[in-house]
């Protein structure tokens, strides 16, 4: 009876190591999974920053460098206003649109007040050094202002939706909440030709990775706007007309994505100049 007792314990002593085997295997082969999982989701910024990538072997940097530095797509102040382009990383402003007198962020500011304080983390960060230019940009950056040209100024009614919006525009005597985009007694900056159309940009760059139509999200009662989207390099950049454009037919603004076109237009580490 002793005898059988005995190996009645010896075998869920076996047992129970078997399980705690197994479980601990289970974990760590969980666990295994994840780390393989978040491995092959490397992070887009990460890999287009990668020195040991060249643009011609990303499809994305390819596209963002060889977009960027078409001159015939972008106006003159176009350098300048991209070699400040890292400054709105500092709001957290993921998305800018680009017109062709101005440079408004995507937020939707409910109150003057936030806004004006997003105004003024904006005008701390163009006037501290900026980020030294990728190779591919050095020759297009070359020569640019190193003190900010432009003015961070407040839209307190955006017409796309009636809300607040933080923007760069022409430089005026002080900074302040704007009763518009530009003052026209000023000479307007030029980002790209207000003649600029689509039919331009496939000629000079190729067609779209895809072609969308944008319903935009807005508060004022009238119907909201909608735009033809040209999407390049995977969103980081769009044009798009805007079907209620006082110049229809043509690019009404083009998207960039902050944190991915400048983590190809500037170097990720080292020095920065001003």
């Amino acid at each position: 009876m002793q005898s059988k007792s005995i190996s009645l314990y010896a075998l869920l002593a076996r047992t129970a190591i078997t399980i705690v085997i197994f479980a601990a295997f289970t974990v760590d082969h969980s666990a295994s999974q994840k780390s393989n999982a978040a491995t092959k989701s490397t992070n887009l910024i990460t890999t287009l920053a990668a020195p040991s990538r060249s643009a011609s072997q990303d499809p994305v940097r390819s596209a963002i460098v060889k977009i960027l530095n078409n001159r015939t797509l972008f106006g003159k102040d176009f350098p300048t206003a991209l070699a400040f382009l890292s400054s709105w990383n500092q709001i957290s402003e993921r998305q800018v649109e680009f017109y062709p007198d101005r440079v408004v962020g995507s937020t939707r500011y409910t109150t003057l007040d936030a806004a004006q304080q997003a105004a003024g983390a904006l005008r701390q960060a163009v006037a501290g050094p900026q980020p030294k230019p990728s190779p591919e940009f050095a020759d297009l950056l070359k020569g640019v202002p190193t003190q900010f040209p432009f003015r961070v100024d407040v839209i307190p009614f955006f017409p796309d939706d009636g809300s607040i919006r933080v923007a760069w525009v022409a430089p005026p005597s002080a900074p302040g909440v704007s009763r518009g985009f530009s003052d026209p007694a000023q000479t307007a900056p030029q980002f790209f030709d207000p003649g600029l159309t689509a039919a331009t940009v496939r000629q000079e760059v190729g067609s779209a990775d895809e072609v969308t139509q944008q319903v935009l999200q807005t508060d004022k009662e009238e119907r909201p706007v909608t735009l033809t989207a040209y999407s390049y390099a995977k969103g980081a950049l769009v044009f798009a007309e805007a079907d209620v454009s006082p110049r229809p037919g043509f690019i009404d603004r083009i998207n960039f994505n902050v944190p991915v076109v400048t983590s190809v237009v500037f170097v990720a580490s080292g020095p920065s100049v001003k």
